[in-house]
């Protein structure tokens, strides 16, 4: 802050100076500097400055204007607590023209009489200061004439005051000089040292809350539903949303559906959808899922001449939300959900709960659904922090853990992206071939396994690790034969390679693999949240399962086995003429 202009009393009495830059300090540490009239009182002076602080940063933390006071260094640079707000700010007459705020003690009712009755007196009233040589031998009203011929002369006035009027004070003790005495007669007691006990510094102000926590709100959760775009449906049909709340794949209360609307691009419902869970039971990882649907009436008769109409649901796309934010804060607000296309589920299920709560990307065909999160308090709303829910909660575990369990840290990408080439796809198999390497070696079996890198860092943009020193599927075949017509459909080639690098490929290596089942099983399962189109559905989990033969004989799975194996030899001849392309368009042998 620079340093303030001092503001003598002339300057208060000049009329025209009718604004002064003034300085002001907050309690919260904030300087603020701006124009106020020289007879503008205290209050008017007051309003500006909260007007004016209320853009300021801190703001909140400050309590009403009555709860402070302004205080200012006066004439006789004295601290002065300005009680009386109505007084101008040209008859407070400050020093420095600072005005400090700080927060309000005591009796304000007795420091205002206080403050009047001292304003009546003279009491805090500018006084001013000479110096000038007097003679010991001097009388007290000798003194007062002096003093009085150099006041007239310092402020070039003429000199109308009486010395008989006045009297002369000791400066700070109640003890006078008065009568014909000279003043070397004239003695002073000394004052004891009385130290003065330290003053409190005032009070913090109170702080306006900042936040609230989730667990004080018992309102029930409701969101709005606006619109829709970009929906595509048979004009015959009705249009119908669907909401839910879950924790994983548990329902939190029972579902909402909005009211049924005709089909077009842009169907509007502006609706209010309210649950059956109040704000302070939504858990921390809640997830609000919404599925677009169409409904159409089927007639059929029944035995009697009228009929019955019964409506099918047509599932048109859905979409999850997650409810917390990164920083525990419930969202609130205005968004829009951009929807992924519905697969046909053999339950009949319209929600998806465990798909992924990304939008879709493609945001330019994708329907959407426009909904707004309600302002349920008017401050941010948080989950309570971990130290406060760890004390309430019963943990136990009720399970051991699974024998299956292994040591492996996997990375589970965000989905991104429904095009079956995105690396993401390519990211899950490597990951599951390094598992695999992993539960080998732990039984002896090494295959000498090398998963290259490869890394999803968006929409069909990533990166993949160059393999130096290694053969092509196209070079081994050719290597066997002489034709690049028929190396590709030579089935022995590329298995005799794999024999004589790994001999003991085959039976061993699905076995290992089918005792640890279970273990793939979950993790397939728990990416299905991903988005990946391969992995999309239980029945994608269900050929896995198929595939490792579980719930059968060990003999029953080995023979499972070597009819896969020679059906894919046998039957694979879609693989078998991409592998032609390969071999005729270049040939990679050195």
């Amino acid at each position: 802050m620079p340093p303030g202009v001092d503001c003598p009393m002339e300057f208060w009495t000049k009329e025209e100076n009718q604004s002064v830059a003034v300085d002001f300090l907050l309690p919260t540490g904030v300087y603020l500097n701006f124009p106020v009239s020289r007879n503008a009182n205290l209050s008017t002076i007051k309003k500006v400055l909260w007007h004016r602080a209320q853009y300021e940063p801190l703001f909140h933390m400050l309590s009403d204007p009555e709860a402070y006071v302004f205080t200012c260094v006066n004439q006789t640079a004295e601290q002065q607590e300005l009680e009386d707000e109505q007084r101008r700010l040209c008859d407070i007459q400050p020093f420095l023209p600072v005005l400090r705020l700080v927060a309000r003690e005591g009796d304000r009712v007795k420091k205002l009489v206080n403050s009047q009755i001292s304003l009546l007196i003279g009491k805090g009233a500018p006084r001013e200061s000479f110096t000038f040589q007097v003679s010991s031998k001097d009388v007290p009203l000798a003194l007062m004439a002096c003093a009085l011929r150099k006041k007239a002369t310092v402020f070039r006035q003429p000199l109308l005051e009486r010395p008989e009027d006045y009297t002369l004070q000791v400066n700070g003790k109640h003890e006078y000089l008065y009568g014909s005495y000279p003043l070397c007669q004239f003695q002073s007691n000394p004052a004891p040292q009385v130290q003065k006990p330290r003053t409190k510094p005032p009070p913090i102000p109170m702080k306006k809350p900042s936040s609230l926590s989730l667990w004080s709100l018992e309102q029930p959760f409701c969101v709005e539903l606006i619109q829709g775009s970009k929906v595509n449906a048979d004009e015959r049909m009705k249009l119908v949303v669907q909401a839910g709340l879950f924790h994983g794949n548990e329902t939190l209360c029972k579902t909402v559906s909005s009211s049924e609307v005709s089909v077009c691009s842009e169907p509007v419902w502006k609706q209010r959808l309210e649950f059956d869970i109040n704000v302070c039971d939504l858990p921390r990882m809640a997830r609000l899922c919404f599925a677009l649907y169409a409904v159409i009436e089927k007639a059929k008769k029944a035995r009697s001449t009228k009929k019955k109409s019964k409506k099918a649901d047509c599932p048109i796309a859905w979409a999850n939300l997650m409810l917390f934010d990164y920083k525990d804060q419930l969202k609130t607000g205005e968004c829009c959900l951009y929807m992924w296309p519905s697969a046909p589920d053999e339950k009949g299920e319209l929600l998806n709960p465990a798909g992924t709560v990304r939008s879709n990307p493609n945001t330019e065909s994708a329907a959407a659904l426009v909904i707004c999160l309600p302002e349920v308090s008017p401050y941010p709303v948080y989950y309570p922090a971990l130290d406060k829910v760890s004390p309430l909660a019963n943990l136990a575990w009720r399970d051991p853990p699974s024998p299956e369990a292994v040591g492996l840290k996997m990375t589970f990408p965000d989905p991104a992206s429904g095009d079956p080439q995105n690396l993401r796809q390519d990211m899950l198999t490597l990951q599951m071939i390094q598992l695999m390497d992993v539960l080998w070696k732990q039984e002896g079996l090494d295959l000498r396994m090398t998963p290259y890198g490869c890394l999803s860092t968006g929409d069909r943009t990533g990166l993949i690790e160059v393999v130096l020193h290694s053969d092509t599927i196209a070079n081994i075949q050719l290597n066997k034969s002489n034709m690049a017509a028929t190396a590709a459909f030579n089935k022995d080639a590329l298995l005799n390679w794999l024999k004589s690098k790994n001999p003991g490929l085959g039976v061993k290596a699905y076995t290992i693999l089918r005792r640890h089942g279970p273990l793939f099983l979950h993790l397939f399962a728990l990416m299905r949240a991903a988005g990946l189109p391969e992995l999309s559905c239980s029945k994608d989990i269900q050929y896995l399962k198929d595939s490792l033969a579980l719930g059968k004989t060990e003999e029953e799975a080995l023979k499972h086995f070597r009819v896969k194996f020679n059906e894919a030899l046998r039957e694979s001849w879609k693989t078998k003429v991409n592998w032609l392309a390969h071999n005729v368009s270049k040939d990679n042998r050195q």
